[in-house]
């Protein structure tokens, strides 16, 4: 049994000598069958290559959501144009109202991961629904059930910063300030009840995927 095991002992160098000339002959035939040299960029441009990092700004797409800036909230999408200029537009809607806007942005990469990005454009947001009569007091009063609307229209400009994140940088989340400046009517039973102009500051904070 001793005699046994030193001569399987001793068989291991020699079984490693022929497995690693087994493979090398494998490569060479391999080699030898290749319709080009080795070194040759047709022989590269067959082998496998690994896939490399995409650049987001250089993507089309961007869809988010985004609460503030330049709606009160809304699903966000951008569709970049040319460089840094993308078209931003934006909608939401319930049973009781929508609100939405369209405009631009120019987004200005600073130092990676941070940017820079002004924006403009028109929104509009609306409410519906069953409400009471200005100046009807419910607490002392039986006010009837009317029905009544709130539709505001308006324009906005803004500017913040933007993060990159996440393993390809896809992920931007946005910070803004800005202010907005439009007009306001209020109708009860299609009637007119005021009208407002207005205009106040807005921060918007927005998170995008670009694709």
């Amino acid at each position: 049994m001793s005699q046994h095991k030193s001569t399987t002992r001793k068989s291991w160098p020699a079984i490693l000598v022929f497995v690693c000339a087994l493979g090398a002959e494998t490569v060479a035939r391999a080699e030898s069958t290749s319709p080009f040299p080795s070194d040759s960029p047709q022989a590269a441009a067959i082998l496998p290559t690994a896939p490399t990092e995409v650049d987001p700004d250089s993507l089309r797409h961007r869809i988010g959501v985004q609460i503030g800036g330049s709606s009160y909230f809304q699903i966000a999408y951008r569709y970049r144009l040319l460089g840094g200029l993308y078209v931003d537009t934006g909608f939401f809607a319930l049973n009781a109202g929508a609100d939405g806007s369209i405009g631009g942005v120019f987004d200005l990469e600073v130092v990676h991961p941070w940017s820079l990005y002004v924006g403009a454009g028109v929104g509009f947001t609306a409410a519906f629904g069953a409400t009471t009569p200005k100046g009807c007091d419910a607490q002392t009063t039986d006010c009837p059930v009317v029905h009544g609307s709130f539709v505001a229209a308006y324009s906005y400009a803004r500017v913040g910063t933007a993060f990159r994140f996440g393993r390809s940088s896809r992920h931007i989340v946005g910070v803004d300030v800005g202010v907005w400046r439009g007009q306001s009517v209020e109708e009860i039973e299609h009637e007119v009840t005021g009208r407002n102009s207005f205009q106040f500051p807005m921060a918007g904070v927005s998170y995008h995927w670009a694709f």
